[in-house]
Formats: structure tokens, C-alpha cells, sequence
């Protein structure tokens, strides 16, 4: 069974929390990771 993470950043705009957000979904995808990325404003 495989097991389910999320991963949750919160963070004010000015504070590269956009950035950090992509590179960890685009790692997460590259090691095979099935990834979901929501952005709320």
C-alpha cells in the first residue's frame, strides 16, 4: 500500500514560497512522484 504526503507551505507574496513550491513539485515528478500543486490567493 502505498502511502499518501502532503506537504503544506504557507507564506506571504515577497518570500519565494512560489518558488520553493515548483522546485519541490518538479523534484517530487522527477523521482516519479504522482504531484498536485495548488496555489490560493
Amino acid at each position: 500500500m502505498e502511502a499518501k504526503q502532503d506537504i503544506y507551505l504557507i507564506g506571504v507574496g515577497g518570500q519565494g514560497i512560489g518558488l520553493l513550491s515548483e522546485v519541490l513539485l518538479r523534484a517530487a515528478d522527477h523521482a516519479g512522484f504522482p504531484v498536485r500543486g495548488v496555489d490560493t490567493l
